[in-house]
């Protein structure tokens, strides 16, 4: 493969990433010249800054060892990566979870209104199916505490106890929690 990027934009894509890899692990330049150090270059916090600023051209295996402190890989940080490009994407994810809660409360919503469709075809004389017989006629906190009582079988049938069924069904107990429904562990 063929990269038709100029040394001159690779170092400035290098010094971006870096600063930008930097600031987001919260590290000073002081904390990086001092990993640096432990690997074996002579950095001090003005090295870093030099390099950071322009005033001091970096080696191939000064980068590397950067690269590996960062716990990069070197053509990641050749790559151009912007501080713009990763808050809209840090941006899509948070836009993404939202559209996660938003779609999961509306799916309750429904199924609550599936619940009663299904107990008035019930008042009706229609046969429910087996799983709906228990489920009709109880309010959204007695729903919770089925799907608890669901949660404690299915971690019970499989030899787990509460932490292991937290961590197995961490949506319905992150629902539970998002709708005010109590912690899910009551």
């Amino acid at each position: 493969m063929v990269n038709n990027t100029s040394r001159e934009q690779r170092l400035k894509n290098f010094t971006e990433n870096m600063i930008d890899v930097r600031k987001h692990l919260g590290w000073t330049q002081e904390d990086l010249a001092e990993r640096l150090k432990d690997a074996g270059l002579k950095f001090y916090p003005q090295t870093v800054q030099k390099i950071e600023t322009g005033e001091r051209r970096i080696q191939l295996a000064e980068a590397i060892e950067i690269a590996a402190a960062l716990d990069r890989d070197l053509e990641m940080m050749l790559e151009t990566t912007t501080t713009n490009e990763i808050a809209r994407l840090q941006f899509n994810v948070e836009d993404a979870a939202l559209d996660i809660t938003r779609a999961t409360k509306e799916f309750l919503k429904r199924q609550l209104l599936y619940a009663q469709v299904l107990d008035v075809h019930e008042a009706e004389g229609e046969v429910m199916p087996d799983w709906a017989r228990g489920t009709l006629d109880i309010t959204p906190e007695d729903r919770v505490s089925l799907a608890r009582k669901w949660i404690t079988e299915e971690a019970a049938s499989e030899g787990e106890g509460t932490a292991q069924s937290r961590e197995k069904f961490p949506t319905v107990y992150a629902v539970i929690e998002t709708l005010g429904l109590g912690s899910g562990d009551e």
